[in-house]
């Protein structure tokens, strides 16, 4: 009678009477680690074979004075298959190919910066969607002027909403907002992204970014249009986890036109205010709105009148906390909060 051998295999308890296929499945098992190592030594062959002499025959055709800052290995690839340099594309879609080239961004002037970033003309869209690729076009945005860089704005035409949506894209579309919002190419681009459905966007956990850049960077015009979409659906944007960061935004940062009404259309629901300083996110836009001289005091008495419900929610709860507001011997609340800090004369207030 044959033992049985008991034993455990991704949480499942087994049972193995068959001694002869566990030796053919372990000998199989042995082949496959050698023939894995093996093809490990033919990889790291391959990897030395691409060290920085490639890397930096092909940037010194683009920028050769910043590569000769670089002493020698400075721009060894680790782990990079040896097509990556094939051109300045192909290093940038790599993620040691980019830190290279954000190195090699960091010392160039900015005649070689422009002809490394011409090297990107006609793949922008490309690079812009690569997690690594789009480092290096941030690289150009902010050490480039505004006319350099305008070429990628007008390549992104037409697939504005897919970098919306898109992690790195959003980033590429927050810096461009950000240094050349003035370009008429990147003027272009968001009036394109405002012709598309805007609530969607911010809704969206890369869009609503975007939607913020827009807000704080674009012309009035584009500024006001995010604000009417806005405004169409306050209270469900006022709940919404990424909306509401807009809409706070908007509160906050944006101009007056903007914010004050956005500010009273918020509270013009009945029992709005009390409502949002109970919900997670909703909580976040009442402390913009306090924030706004033409209706803090308002929400404030909104919120003092609905004290007793917000007592009873822990967001609520941290809401009154942080006003300050306490509740008297007599069942009454008192709202303490401390005044500004007095601000010192000036020599010309002094002189008066």
């Amino acid at each position: 009678m044959s033992a049985h051998r008991v034993f455990v295999k991704r949480t499942f308890i087994c049972v193995d009477n068959n001694e002869e296929e566990e030796h053919v499945v372990r000998h199989a098992k042995t082949m496959d680690t050698a023939t894995l190592a093996a093809r490990r030594r033919r990889l790291l062959t391959t990897l030395q074979e691409s060290d920085d002499d490639v890397v930096s025959s092909l940037l010194s055709r683009v920028c050769p004075k910043a590569v000769a800052a670089f002493g020698s290995g400075d721009l060894h690839l680790a782990r990079a298959p040896p097509n990556v340099c094939s051109s300045v594309l192909a290093l940038a879609m790599n993620d040691a190919g980019a830190a290279v080239l954000e190195r090699v961004c960091d010392v160039s002037q900015s005649d070689e910066l422009a002809a490394l970033a011409d090297e990107f003309r006609g793949s922008v869209l490309d690079a812009c969607m690569s997690p690594s690729a789009h480092r290096v076009l941030l690289k150009f945005v902010r050490c480039l002027g505004s006319h350099s860089v305008a070429f990628m704005a007008d390549e992104l035409r037409g697939a504005a909403l897919q970098c919306a949506l898109n992690v790195s894209g959003s980033a590429v579309l927050c810096e461009l907002l950000l240094f050349t919002a003035r370009e008429k190419s990147t003027q272009a681009l968001v009036d394109e992204l405002l012709a598309s459905d805007v609530g969607a966007l911010c809704c969206h956990k890369s869009g609503h970014e975007v939607m913020i850049a827009v807000l704080s960077n674009a012309t009035p015009q584009q500024q006001h249009a995010v604000a009417c979409h806005l405004n169409a659906s306050l209270q469900r944007f006022a709940r919404h986890r990424f909306a509401s960061c807009v809409l706070s935004h908007a509160l906050l940062q944006g101009p007056r036109p903007i914010s004050v009404p956005l500010a009273f259309g918020v509270m013009q629901a009945s029992g709005a205010v009390v409502s949002l300083a109970c919900h997670g996110f909703g909580l976040e836009v009442v402390r913009a709105l306090l924030q706004v001289p033409e209706a803090s005091q308002q929400a404030l008495f909104f919120l003092k009148k609905g004290q007793h419900r917000i007592m009873k929610d822990k967001f609520g709860t941290r809401l009154l906390t942080e006003l300050k507001i306490t509740e008297a011997s007599d069942g009454s609340f008192t709202t303490c909060i401390p005044a500004p800090a007095p601000q010192p004369l000036s020599l010309a207030a002094a002189g008066a």
